[in-house]
């Protein structure tokens, strides 16, 4: 897919985010720069709004991952997932993933139209789970 970028964060982040996208990727996803670079600065904002949540409801996050993401069965279909690893079982990392949709309903009234648009359709949120039952 392309060599892994850091994004600036914060000083207050304290688990590590990791992505598997370029610049470029995210140039050839949108077909112009300018978006491409809306999207980067959007995806700072959304891992910023997730650190934020996890500081402040003390979840147990490990660490964020952001991928770029081609959709096995639609051609063409391309989008940015942001999964959260949290050291807990699977249910308590799904109960934050729940608690953080509602941080998010309220970050996405906050964005432009053309950010709005972008966050609805082109980031999506998982969890993953360190711990077994």
């Amino acid at each position: 897919m392309g060599r892994a970028i850091s994004m600036r964060l914060p000083e207050n982040v304290s688990a590590p985010v990791r992505t598997n996208f370029t610049p470029s990727d995210l140039n050839r996803l949108l077909g112009n720069e300018k978006r491409a670079k809306s999207l980067g600065q959007l995806v700072r904002r959304v891992i910023a709004e997730v650190q934020s949540a996890a500081k402040s409801e003390g979840w147990p996050l490990n660490r964020i991952e952001v991928n770029l993401y081609q959709d096995p069965e639609v051609t063409g279909w391309e989008y940015l997932v942001v999964l959260m690893v949290f050291d807990s079982s699977f249910e308590l990392a799904n109960q934050c993933l729940l608690k953080l949709c509602y941080r998010l309903d309220e970050f996405s009234g906050q964005l432009k139209a053309g950010e709005a648009d972008l966050f609805r359709r082109l980031i999506y949120f998982d969890v993953a789970a360190t711990q077994t039952a």
